[in-house]
């Protein structure tokens, strides 16, 4: 009984005396952090005021250069930046009164692309897929049972592509004719009219020029306009009259009504 409470007492002896070793280990630590800190900002504190007293002492610009090299500098200064700021005016001013306004372009996605990016839009087109491919057995398998073979019927498909390269001629007038005299005349349009454009100016005390090309412009613009409706007829009316005469099939005739 003697020799467990000695034991007891040795445990709560040795855990104190732990206990306060652990104390004094913190403490120490704590003591040691805080001289190393309060030495750090000290010499920081040092070098910092040296470093003022240097500049301190460092002489002024006034002192180095003389007077007439320091006008002089601030001369070619100011010119050079009163050239700076004229050519940015300059620049300004053509971009202002350019006759279109310059424009970026940047690469992006087609529109069908972006559709099938939503997995809803995909879904459907999968769907759409899985029926087509289901017609496609079934009228396999009834030809199958029905007459012993598989018809796919491709006299269909020849006779919707027949007289492709006369359909392909057609397209070509058009797409050339599109490329070519639409673009050229539009561009002689858009560039002829500014020169007709009046310009009033307050200093100029003649008033019938500006009249004039009023008109002239009111005339250039109704003539393009004119020409341009009547292609516009043309192009609806030609194509669909030789789709007539020649009696295009359904696929040959689409190629080119979508041209249209």
């Amino acid at each position: 009984m003697a020799s467990t409470e000695r034991r007891g007492h040795e445990r709560s002896a040795s855990a104190e005396f732990n206990r306060v070793d652990r104390a004094v280990q913190i403490q120490n630590a704590t003591e040691r952090l805080r001289s190393e800190m309060l030495n750090y900002v000290t010499n920081r504190f040092e070098e910092f005021t040296s470093e003022i007293k240097k500049a301190a002492k460092m002489p002024l610009i006034n002192e180095i250069v003389p007077p007439n090299e320091l006008a002089s500098i601030s001369k070619v200064t100011n010119e050079k930046i009163s050239q700076t700021i004229a050519s940015q005016q300059s620049v300004d001013v053509k971009r202002s009164s350019s006759a279109f306004p310059t424009k970026v372009f940047r690469m992006r996605s087609s529109i069908l692309t972006e559709l099938l990016e939503v997995s809803h839009i995909r879904s459907i087109r999968q769907i759409f897929i899985s029926i087509l491919v289901l017609l496609v057995l079934q009228v396999a398998m009834t030809d199958l049972f029905e007459t012993g073979s598989v018809d796919f019927r491709f006299d269909v498909i020849r006779w919707n592509f027949s007289n492709l390269s006369t359909c392909l001629r057609l397209w070509f007038i058009l797409f050339f004719l599109t490329c070519t005299m639409v673009y050229y005349c539009f561009h002689f349009w858009a560039y002829k009219r500014l020169s007709l454009i009046p310009i009033v100016s307050s200093l100029s005390p003649d008033t019938e020029a500006p009249k004039k090309k009023t008109t002239s412009l009111m005339i250039f613009d109704g003539f393009c306009l004119t020409a341009y409706c009547l292609y516009i007829g043309l192009f609806l009316y030609f194509p669909v009259h030789f789709i007539l005469e020649e009696n295009y099939p359904i696929v040959t005739r689409m190629i080119v009504l979508v041209e249209q």
